[in-house]
């Protein structure tokens, strides 16, 4: 697993067969007193975001469930970097500017209209 911390590799060695989320706070703690809430959970978020980690609920309890190398090249991403970039590129040249005084004036008239058809006068 490239590009790992030595904290990291002991979470996903922790996680790989599935581990609640107090056992494995427990365990990380034991090992590495000094670290706080917030950087286990940042630790925790950068291996979920990597496709390292994931996190789930199951019988009320959180678990987390770790994916080794060959397994997280298996898994098919929600969406591709390059795919949201397309997206992106096509959406862009479709945009048209609205003049907002138009658009009051266009709303006024319609509801000139409505009105005018609720009480007969059209």
């Amino acid at each position: 697993m490239a590009e790992m911390t030595s904290l990291q590799l002991m979470i996903v060695e922790l996680a790989k067969s599935g581990t609640s989320s107090s056992a494995l706070k427990s365990a990380v703690l034991s090992v590495h007193p000094h670290l706080n809430d917030g950087a286990y959970l940042g630790e925790l978020a950068t291996l979920q975001v990597k496709g390292w980690l994931v996190g789930e609920e199951a019988e009320g309890a959180w678990f987390f469930t770790s994916f080794v190398d060959d397994v997280v090249a298996d898994r098919v991403p929600e969406y591709s970097p390059e795919f949201a970039e397309m997206i992106v590129a096509a959406d862009c040249g479709n945009w048209t500017e609205l003049d907002p005084d138009e658009l009051i004036a266009q709303l006024d008239e319609m509801l000139r209209k409505a009105n005018a058809r609720r009480s007969g006068k059209a």
